[in-house]
């Protein structure tokens, strides 16, 4: 049986930037957990991600600080609205013929999905 735990001990030191902006999403699991077949909840992982782009105002709101991955996020996306993150070069896909076929697929080793 997996247990999450969440430890309520301070609070925020900006309202807005931590509470007003996390954008919650029941279908965002970890490798391994599946979902119920309660109808609440299958609805709800239906509506969440339009209900995020409407109330932050971007597909980006991944990138907002507070609800950011820990750990580097290899997806090959680039500009937008609302990015938060510098991204260099010329190219964000491949294989390209301009940046010698960089970026390349993430491997399992480096974090990659």
């Amino acid at each position: 049986e997996l247990v999450g735990t969440l430890t309520l001990n301070r609070n925020p030191d900006n309202f807005f930037a931590e509470t007003e902006q996390i954008a919650f999403h029941p279908g965002h699991l970890v490798p391994g957990i599946d979902f119920s077949n309660d109808p609440l909840l299958q609805g709800r992982l239906f509506s969440y991600t339009d209900t995020q782009l409407s109330r932050l105002g971007s597909p980006n709101f991944h990138e907002i600080p507070i609800n950011r991955s820990v750990n580097t996020v290899h997806n090959n996306q680039r500009d937008g609205h609302m990015r938060q993150q510098i991204v260099k070069g010329k190219v964000s896909y491949e294989p390209n013929s301009i940046g010698g076929g960089c970026p390349f697929q993430a491997m399992m080793k480096d974090g990659g999905f």
